[in-house]
């Protein structure tokens, strides 16, 4: 038999409770940088350079940047001053740039913003109150080191490998032109162009008594696409090359290279696991067994046995208190609409808390009824489950359960928690270093551990401990109670009578199950739930889970709270340098 009065009222109280846990103000999307105008693109990248016997070139490299009709303040150029070594992995070959002088013959604006990083230069030309449109020229003037790697070792020649246009380009390039002089005769010349150089471009070198001097030539370079220039020379051109190299940190000789730190990492991390979670297991406020209780404790509401047994507040406690208010008849639920919803307050004059009269007047805030989409307005909302849980803690307090207030216990552990992660960051940082960064990391499981335990170092009193022993058998009740068990009385609603309950120690799916059988059996009705008026069915499935409810409510309220590997030996796949550019 189906029940669509249960379908209705398990649908209003967990919307009820994804909406009142979510009162969140909704946060905005990030923006992205805007995409370059698809019109700009560059007609032009020329560059000459001149290497010396020490492998030190002096470069001009030219840019004719068309902007159309599309203004913009200027070009920027990236030169990469790093570059991953083949067959050394632990190293990064570096290919240091100066910035020489950068000019306009065209007028445009070459003021000058340069960001130097390790793994490059960042050149940013143009003045920010300024823009240009058309086709602007500009010549950028440098020294760079580090492209000639002496009698390489595939092709026995004193290389001269150079991404002379990277692939980082955002704007497409029409043709890319590179003239290289270098001393002594030219063995092999090389052109590679694409996004990872392996398609071949036009080289072509003439030799002097003094040098040779080499031509590059690559059309239609789309964004992303770079080209590479290989100059062979027979082994001693080159005199006093400096090959500047620096360590290069990445997983295998930070992380993962260690099995022994590994080791000892997982050792540790496991012995203080088990040592922390034995060490606050021992005269923990759980340790007894306790008996099946078939009533809650008395005088106890279910918000406050939420509190008694995690030591703090939720939001799940401050909407059990609510629902325990519909039940005991303060209000009423109705339905208007698939996700929308009307509360109702009703004049019982029955005595209330001062934490149930608190929730009740900042609920309604005066008015009788609200509806969501209402809910959805008021400015109120926004922080209403952080007062509840603040007025549900001051309640409890008066109680004397606990031997100390479990708010400054819970800081203390947190404390102490966040200094020792920021130790094992620091640690972690230093171990990394001398590839033993593994031990430290695994050290983390134990430190965060202590956050998942944070309610064992909850202390209660005497009293507190008898009333958990209480809660907690009634707790064990709801969490295995079968349909076959529950205790009906005359006259008494026992599924909302206790529904709060399962609400509070989040057993309520399994609650309202067990009545769904009783209900399928005719042994239960519906009809009883006065703190429910029914509606429409929604067509929900027998409680499947809670995912085709948690939309109800909860958007009604949302509202109102690498670089390339230099090789060459004659092949592609990049050289040393590269880099990037384009507009802005």
């Amino acid at each position: 038999m189906h029940h669509p009065r249960l379908h209705h009222l398990v649908s209003a109280l967990f919307a009820v409770l994804l909406a009142l846990g979510g009162l969140l103000a909704a946060a905005g999307p990030a923006h992205a940088d805007d995409d370059p105008p698809s019109s700009w693109h560059l007609t032009r990248h020329d560059t000459r350079i001149t290497v010396d016997e020490q492998g030190v070139g002096k470069a001009v490299t030219t840019i004719d940047f068309d902007f159309s009709d599309d203004e913009g303040h200027g070009p920027f150029v990236v030169f990469t001053g790093r570059t991953a070594v083949a067959n050394e992995p632990d190293l990064w070959r570096m290919t240091p740039v100066t910035i020489d002088e950068v000019t306009s013959p065209t007028g445009a604006p070459t003021d000058l913003k340069i960001e130097s990083e390790p793994a490059g230069l960042k050149v940013r030309i143009g003045h920010r109150d300024r823009e240009v449109q058309g086709l602007q020229t500009y010549v950028i003037r440098y020294t760079i080191r580090g492209l000639v790697e002496p009698n390489q070792k595939d092709s026995h020649l004193d290389e001269f490998n150079w991404s002379v246009v990277g692939t980082g380009w955002q704007v497409p390039i029409d043709e890319a032109t590179a003239t290289i002089t270098v001393p002594g005769a030219v063995k092999l010349a090389k052109c590679f162009q694409g996004k990872k150089y392996d398609k071949p471009c036009e080289a072509s070198a003439d030799s002097t008594s003094s040098g040779s001097t080499v031509h590059y030539r690559a059309t239609g370079l789309k964004e992303g696409r770079g080209m590479q220039v290989v100059a062979g020379s027979p082994a001693g051109t080159y005199s006093d090359v400096v090959v500047e190299k620096t360590h290069r940190y990445r997983w295998g000789n930070t992380f993962g290279g260690n099995p022994l730190a590994a080791g000892i990492g997982a050792l540790l991390a496991a012995l203080g696991s088990v040592g922390l979670w034995k060490g606050t297991r021992r005269g923990s406020d759980y340790d007894e067994v306790v008996a099946v209780r078939f009533n809650p404790p008395s005088g106890m509401r279910p918000g406050e046995a939420g509190y008694l047994l995690k030591g703090m507040t939720s939001n799940r406690d401050v909407v059990a208190t609510l629902v325990d208010l519909a039940v005991r008849g303060h209000l009423r639920i109705e339905p208007t609409g698939k996700k929308s919803f009307t509360f109702e307050r009703l004049g019982d004059p029955t005595p209330l808390a001062r934490h149930e009269q608190e929730l009740l007047q900042d609920f309604f805030g005066g008015a009788s009824t609200i509806t969501t989409e209402e809910m959805k307005k008021r400015k109120r909302f926004t922080g209403f489950m952080g007062r509840q849980q603040t007025s549900l803690r001051s309640q409890a307090t008066q109680y004397g359960w606990f031997s100390k207030s479990p708010v400054s216990t819970t800081l203390t552990v947190v404390l102490v928690g966040v200094f020792l992660l920021l130790a094992l960051v620091a640690a972690t940082v230093v171990a990394a270093l001398r590839g033993w960064g593994m031990l430290p990391v695994l050290l983390v499981v134990p430190a965060l551990l202590l956050f998942f335990l944070t309610s064992r170092f909850i202390r209660r009193s005497e009293q507190g401990k008898a009333t958990l022993r209480e809660t907690r058998g009634f707790k064990l009740y709801l969490e295995t109670a079968e349909a076959s068990q529950i205790r009906f009385e005359e006259d008494v609603d026992i599924f909302s009578r206790y529904l709060p309950w399962a609400i509070a120690f989040d057993v309520a799916d399994r609650w309202v199950k067990v009545f769904q059988q009783l209900a399928d059996e005719g042994r239960y009705d519906m009809g009883a739930a006065a703190w429910y008026v029914g509606g429409t069915d929604f067509g929900m499935s027998s409680f499947d889970g809670l995912g085709t409810i948690d939309s109800a409510m909860s958007a009604s309220l949302s509202s109102a709270s690498s670089s390339s590997s230099g090789g060459s030996g004659g092949g592609g796949g990049g050289g040393f340098g590269g880099g990037g550019g384009g507009g802005w």
